[in-house]
């Protein structure tokens, strides 16, 4: 579809420590932002991920980790209006 095709823009910083010989600890954080044709599309999002990764015997490794994403949406569509007519029903002095 054309109208999701947009512009993308994002940055991420990472950075990774040995804690021990056979354990390394990551860590990253990131902003991407999509600018497609349709307002109701447009959004911008942050990002942070931490993560573990182990070196088993015999040349095995194994890891994991979790992230969370914050994802903002610019247009009047219907999620967006309802979230602000919620926020301006609960604080109406904002």
């Amino acid at each position: 579809n054309s109208s999701l095709d947009a512009p993308v823009s994002g940055i991420s910083f990472g950075v990774s420590h040995l804690l021990k010989p056979t354990l390394r600890a990551t860590a990253n954080v990131g902003w991407l932002r999509e600018q497609p044709k349709l307002e109701r599309n447009r959004n911008t999002s942050r990002s942070a991920n931490v993560g573990l990764t182990a070196l088993l015997s015999g040349g095995l490794t194994i890891g994991g980790g979790i992230g969370v994403r914050w994802t903002d949406w610019s247009g009047n569509w219907f999620p967006e209006v309802l979230a602000r007519v919620r926020a301006q029903r609960q604080n109406p002095h904002r």
